[in-house]
């Protein structure tokens, strides 16, 4: 069947949903079945290689691919001033690889970064698996450099987690060096895991829920209106010509203008001004603040949680700040990969009433497995389906 270019809808859904079960597979096994840990990477191995080859062997899908499949392939796309990137493109080159290889690779370092800190939450692989691959979702796809970063990021914080500090540092600065933007991200976790600014928010999770709450209702976007012309002017002499793009169109990037989910809408041609229905914002904010609370709650009970709630507290603060616009959404995007060891947690040890558990449940499926996932067999992809044999 001709799909005009377009790749194969139905292979591509096919390829995905059986990832996902391999994922579900591989994470029950490693949280039922080998609570010990003694074949963890054995297990392992299976999900990262089916999550190296699915996520890799992807062709031109998202709008980052033709840039990155640029700098692999002939001109850099742009005057980059990340080092080791640089350095990682030049080797690259050099070694005649197809350079399907590098995306394999790209995807290959972002699972085996995440299994390295799951080490820490074997009990929790069952959802985590999974999650890692239905919350980033396509924004690994699209987001490809600073996912490569942040795989660093990962594998560094595992290196935290087991008190190796010179590791720790050293995969930090790696990440750093690929993409400079990154460098937030190591501070926080630093932030979160030297200090103790929390003692009481983890004692008062009602104070958080209500704090996030009036931000949600008084917050509006245009608020950055301001703040967009300030960094405008004091940040324009940039010599970094990636940095400049993103800063002759700050007004775009950091106000409503940018607001993807309209453009979104464009694309797929939605009417109604994007509405969204009220029980859907009643189910959503209830999601949130119920991880917000019950997150709360196992981050004082098990101090390993600190770090993937106070993430969560960011993001969804972030969420509200720039509401979808694309600076916010690229940072955001690469440290929702700690949901996946927050919300298995909060599943597996915190004591709730068993409706209000059925009910936890029901919108995890509602919002990852149905919204995330089985929804999207029917919508029409922009990016397209093609995977390497569709060139």
């Amino acid at each position: 069947m001709d799909f005009g270019g377009f790749g194969n809808p139905f292979l591509y859904w096919t390829l995905k949903s059986l990832l996902l079960i391999i994922l579900f597979y591989v994470g029950y096994q490693i949280s039922f079945k080998d609570k010990e840990g003694v074949n963890y990477w054995r297990n392992c191995a299976i999900a990262i290689v089916a999550y190296s080859l699915e996520i890799g062997l992807r062709w031109n899908r998202s709008y980052d691919y033709p840039h990155y499949y640029q700098d692999l392939t002939g001109r850099l796309y742009t005057d980059y001033s990340d080092i080791l990137y640089l350095w990682w493109i030049d080797i690259f080159k050099a070694s005649s690889l197809p350079f399907w290889v590098a995306f394999i690779f790209y995807s290959f370092i972002l699972i085996f970064g995440f299994c390295l800190v799951m080490k820490h939450y074997r009990q929790y692989a069952y959802l985590a698996l999974p999650l890692l691959m239905l919350i980033p979702g396509e924004m690994v796809e699209n987001h490809i450099r600073q996912f490569f970063a942040f795989a660093f990021i990962l594998i560094g914080y595992y290196y935290l987690l087991e008190k190796k500090y010179s590791y720790n540092i050293l995969f930090f600065l790696i990440a750093i060096g690929i993409h400079n933007g990154i460098a937030f991200a190591a501070v926080f976790i630093y932030f979160v895991e030297f200090t103790r600014f929390d003692n009481k928010f983890l004692s008062k999770p009602l104070l958080l829920i209500c704090g996030y709450l009036a931000f949600y209702f008084i917050w509006e976007t245009a608020n950055l209106d301001g703040f967009a012309q300030w960094i405008g002017e004091r940040l324009q002499s940039s010599d970094d010509i990636n940095t400049s793009r993103y800063l002759d169109n700050v007004d775009y990037w950091l106000t409503d203008e940018s607001n993807i989910t309209e453009k979104l809408e464009n694309v797929y041609g939605v009417k109604g001004g994007g509405k969204v229905k009220l029980y859907y914002i009643v189910m959503q904010q209830g999601f949130i603040c119920g991880i917000l609370y019950f997150g709360q709650k196992l981050a004082s009970i098990s101090p390993k949680f600190r770090l993937p709630l106070w993430v969560y507290v960011f993001t969804v603060f972030m969420n509200i700040f720039g509401s979808n616009n694309e600076i916010f959404s690229r940072f955001n995007s690469m440290i929702y990969v700690f949901y996946a060891f927050l919300i298995p947690g909060i599943m597996s040890d915190v004591e709730m009433k068993p409706i209000v558990k059925k009910l936890c449940w029901l919108l995890l499926f509602y919002f990852f497995i149905y919204s995330g996932f089985i929804r999207q067999f029917f919508v029409l992809k922009w990016t397209g389906y093609q995977y390497i044999w569709d060139m």
